[in-house]
């Protein structure tokens, strides 16, 4: 897997990524192009598709993941990524994983740091609040997965109030 944050202008790339966004667009004689957003866990890079006609272009759409291949270019300072050939990913060729944004932080561990500020409260009652159970019981309630950068979020919002 080729993270977007590792992307170089000039490289030639044949990768998977999440298309975010796809919408049709003029270029300032009137022709016809394709915006597209890719992404992955590390960001997401603008994306051109010139040649409407291409093969595979018209198939895939927003929350599609997207087998294409073409070439990185710099265009005002950022890069982007100008796509000749695009179909959509069979499964067996990319793991939701690498699409999801998550944190760099060990889990366990963010979840032990977070343990010890709940163990610093001294109010008996507020202690009786932030047991391990309830905490994840309530992030639980949100639709908050445990793996991901959410823990870290509390960790850091709970040193701010203590």
């Amino acid at each position: 897997m080729r993270y977007i944050e590792t992307l170089k202008d000039g490289e030639r790339i044949s990768e998977v990524y999440l298309c975010k966004s796809k919408s049709i667009a003029l270029t300032k004689t009137g022709k016809e192009y394709a915006n597209v957003m890719l992404a992955d866990k590390t960001g997401q890079i603008d994306s051109k598709i010139w040649d409407l006609n291409s093969g595979g272009i018209a198939e895939f759409d927003v929350n599609d993941y997207v087998a294409v291949t073409g070439q990185v270019t710099s265009y005002n300072g950022a890069l982007q990524f100008k796509i000749e050939r695009a179909r959509i990913a069979s499964e067996n060729e990319y793991v939701a994983a690498d699409y999801v944004p998550s944190s760099r932080y060990n889990i366990d561990n963010m979840f032990a740091e977070l343990m010890k500020y709940v163990d610093s409260v001294k109010s008996t009652y507020m202690k009786q609040l932030q047991t391990p159970e309830l905490l994840k019981k309530t992030c639980l309630d949100v639709d908050a997965d445990p793996d991901s950068a959410f823990w870290g979020s509390i960790v850091v919002n709970v040193k701010k109030s203590f």
